[in-house]
């Protein structure tokens, strides 16, 4: 009780220069080296999950390759049945780079140049539904779309018939039902993508089929399975000249590159935290050591009148804990209003970027940055009070 009646006494009617002294050290240090923190590590978070998002919208996390050999991945198809394996999975076939095509709606045409991808619908609504949480897939779709074919196609409705005419699969026109969510493909393609459910074109993919794509949610599941499916591979007769390769995402080129960009952007943001808490701390210091000169007086009365030197520290301690509670809710205020002003000014564009903020992390930074100024007030107390309490001068 002693420390909280010497709390109230010491950080009443401070002086100006000291306010502003332990205000610039606690909220325009600590509070943005925080709010900075926060804010890059999610920006680093999200844009590793949304490359991954991207790759796995394209390809899919493992693909399995023949070499244009429909009959090898054909008897791989057999073998691997027998295997009971749990991993969803869809034979593929895709052009040779973008097609010409036509789309028709309620007297409206389209055409354009798109690059095509068939697969099984299930095996894509499965995949999209983990990608595209914030979007109901209809269960009818046949026709899926990148957001930039979407872009491209002024005045579509998902909603309405469609009819797809293109020389590739014989230049009839094919009515098919567009979903209204576009497929996560990000970064990854610069051109519009048009993914097609096989039964929506009539082809057979056990003839024309060229890969076979797999979707796991782990690395450590994707790891498994590459292993898992090397095996079976070896299994299988292959006739002379047919050759198999898998592609694993994780070992993606580009995802190596955005794992190493990514690494050391976090160890720049680390040293830059490391100088920014550094020189907080160097303000704090000298903050504290101010506070307790300024009230000298009112310290030796207090001793004076029974107050324990532990009690004194504890009462810094008590306000260096109500400061870091400001400080910690002003650095999370700043991290969300700071990723708020990218998505509105559209810095960053690409609409779901952003993943959420472990709620966790908040209550860490809530609970742990009170303490820590608590504890680095009661260290400068300890290391100047001595000579303080040894003075008799009262005036």
């Amino acid at each position: 009780m002693r420390s909280f009646i010497f709390n109230r006494v010491l950080f009443k009617q401070v002086d100006p220069i000291i306010l502003f002294g332990l205000g610039l050290g606690l909220l325009g240090g600590l509070g943005l080296a925080i709010a900075g923190n926060l804010l890059i590590e999610n920006i680093l978070t999200s844009y590793q999950s949304f490359l991954q998002r991207s790759l796995i919208g394209l390809r899919g996390s493992l693909v399995l390759e023949t070499q244009e050999s429909s009959g090898y991945l054909r008897r791989f198809s057999a073998q691997w049945e027998t295997e009971n394996s749990g991993f969803s999975s869809s034979p593929v076939w895709q052009s040779r780079g973008p097609i010409p095509l036509e789309l028709k709606q309620s007297g409206k045409i389209w055409k354009r140049q798109v690059q095509v991808i068939l697969q099984d619908r299930d095996y894509l609504m499965q995949k999209m539904a983990v990608n595209s949480s914030e979007c109901t897939v209809d269960k009818n779709a046949q026709a899926f779309g990148n957001a930039l074919l979407f872009l491209t196609l002024l005045d579509f409705n998902a909603a309405q018939n469609t009819t797809l005419q293109a020389d590739v699969f014989g230049g009839n026109a094919m009515p098919v039902l567009f979903s209204k969510c576009p497929i996560e493909t990000g970064m990854m393609t610069d051109y519009p993508l048009l993914i097609l459910d096989w039964k929506a074109v009539g082809w057979n993919p056990d003839e024309v089929a060229e890969s076979l794509e797999f979707s796991t949610y782990t690395r450590q599941e994707t790891d498994f399975l590459e292993q898992k499916i090397d095996q079976v591979m070896q299994q299988v007769p292959r006739e002379t000249g047919e050759q198999y390769r898998i592609e694993n995402l994780y070992r993606n080129k580009k995802m190596k590159l955005a794992t190493s960009l990514s690494e050391q952007a976090r160890w720049l943001a680390l040293g830059i935290a490391g100088i920014t808490l550094t020189l907080s701390g160097i303000i704090l210091f000298f903050g504290f050591l101010l506070l307790l000169e300024f009230k000298r007086v009112v310290i030796e009365t207090f001793r004076l009148m029974g107050v324990s030197r532990l009690e004194v520290t504890f009462g810094f301690m008590l306000g260096g804990g109500i400061l870091g509670v400001v400080v910690a809710s002003v650095g999370m205020l700043l991290a969300w209003s700071g990723r708020l002003l990218i998505q509105v000014q559209g810095w960053i564009p690409f609409e779901h970027f952003f993943t959420e903020w472990p709620p966790m992390l908040f209550v860490a930074v809530f609970v742990l940055t009170p303490i820590c100024v608590a504890v680095f007030s009661a260290f400068v107390v300890r290391f100047r009070l001595p000579s303080q309490l040894n003075m008799s001068e009262m005036g």
